[in-house]
């Protein structure tokens, strides 16, 4: 969870992000009982609203993330982990734990912090005139690279000046961007991707992972009615052989291009429909072997003619159901991450990030995730892409 980013789409833990971040070292700032409160009012709100089952353990990360927030706190305030060995077992406990117990019993929140259509906020920031703050902040990140907390910083301000160029450019200006900002080039280099779409879209930031469980059951339900070719039950049969959480995450989106199939799309100025097969491969890659890497991820680009740089997920491992590692590619920039899910989350915000098209082959997939699991719409979405009883079939708001 970002915890900032679910407190800045409340009005409320807005100003108390804002109002903490205004002191300076010289004035440290504390945050009041009722400023705890609401932070742990809408924190669980949010967990509620948007998961089906959630894990009392992983209070323990959003105590941590809290703390990196407003580092003036503890994170025992928020959580305290259960002691389930020995005689005298004890509950979690901490203002996250209990509100989360107390809340079980009363009905879920239909989100009311998430209207149908989130809006994004490029209007305000293109607003914002580029100040000689903004200048010295894009001349520190040209070398600086540590501490990380800074870049990100930096690399925020920045924003109103490469939106500009951005937003202004076509696709294939992602490959000059990329070379004007060489901290991108750092292993965590993903995570400005992300920061740039939580600045555009922060009630949708954390969607993807509330959502994910829910995603995947909707998405096998709907799969083992619906794919009848001989690809798709392939896949479908890997999921009857219990698969950990990394190969059945991969396994479902592999399986996305065979749901609603008969897309159509346009090549070269001709219009013709896209096979399962070609749908895939325009943004998924598996690599049994990571030996040339690079070489394979190029061939693949070369296969595929994607928009400049189209970002694209590969897993490595001898199959699906023995995943070694993940890398999201961008260009030429290869970022290994955590997970499938982690690396499917950067793939999908790096294209709103770099404002890339989705590549033709597959955007009927990403605008449905857009929709139905981000919650969001755009003014380049294509009406050829939207497909409803789809999108319909998620039913999370």
């Amino acid at each position: 969870m970002n915890v900032e980013s679910v407190l800045r789409a409340d009005s409320v833990g807005n100003e108390i992000v804002e109002s903490y971040q205004a002191h300076d070292c010289d004035d440290p700032a504390s945050l009041s009982e009722s400023q705890r409160h609401k932070i742990v009012q809408v924190l669980i709100e949010n967990i509620r609203a948007n998961t089906e089952n959630f894990d009392f353990k992983l209070l323990a990360i959003v105590s941590k993330k809290i703390v990196e927030l407003f580092p003036s706190e503890c994170e025992a305030t928020y959580y305290i982990g259960p002691k389930e060995q020995g005689p005298k077992q004890v509950t979690a406990l901490g203002r996250l734990s209990n509100r989360l117990r107390n809340c079980r019993s009363k009905p879920k929140p239909k989100n009311p912090s998430l209207p149908d259509k989130i809006a994004s906020n490029l209007g305000s920031i293109l607003e914002k005139p580029i100040t000689e703050e903004i200048e010295e902040a894009k001349a520190w990140l040209s070398t600086g690279r540590c501490p990380w907390p800074e870049v990100l910083r930096k690399w925020t301000a920045t924003a109103p000046l490469r939106f500009k160029a951005l937003f202004h450019g076509d696709d294939d200006y992602i490959n000059s961007y990329l070379k004007e900002w060489p901290v991108l080039t750092h292993k965590s280099g993903f995570e400005l991707f992300l920061a740039d779409f939580a600045l555009l879209y922060p009630r949708s930031a954390e969607l993807l992972h509330l959502r994910w469980d829910r995603f995947v059951r909707i998405t096998k339900d709907i799969a083992f009615k619906d794919i009848k070719d001989k690809n798709g039950k392939d896949s479908l049969k890997l999921l009857q052989q219990n698969p950990n959480k990394e190969s059945e995450a991969a396994i479902v989106l592999t399986l996305l291009p065979h749901i609603r199939p008969g897309h159509k799309a346009s090549f070269k100025g001709e219009v013709r429909k896209v096979s399962a097969l070609e749908a895939r491969k325009s943004f998924f890659l598996h690599l049994t072997v990571a030996a040339d890497f690079k070489r394979k991820v190029k061939e693949h680009r070369l296969s595929v003619a994607g928009p400049g740089g189209s970002p694209l997920l590969v897993v490595v491992g001898p199959t699906l159901l023995d995943i070694k590692s993940v890398y999201v590619s961008v260009a030429d920039l290869d970022y290994k991450v955590d997970s499938v899910v982690e690396g499917l989350d950067i793939f999908f915000k790096s294209h709103h990030a770099l404002h890339t098209s989705y590549h033709c082959a597959s955007s009927h997939i990403w605008t449905t995730l857009q929709r139905a699991v981000y919650s969001f719409e755009t003014e380049w979405d294509c009406k050829n892409d939207i497909k409803h009883s789809w999108i319909h079939a998620y039913k999370f708001n």
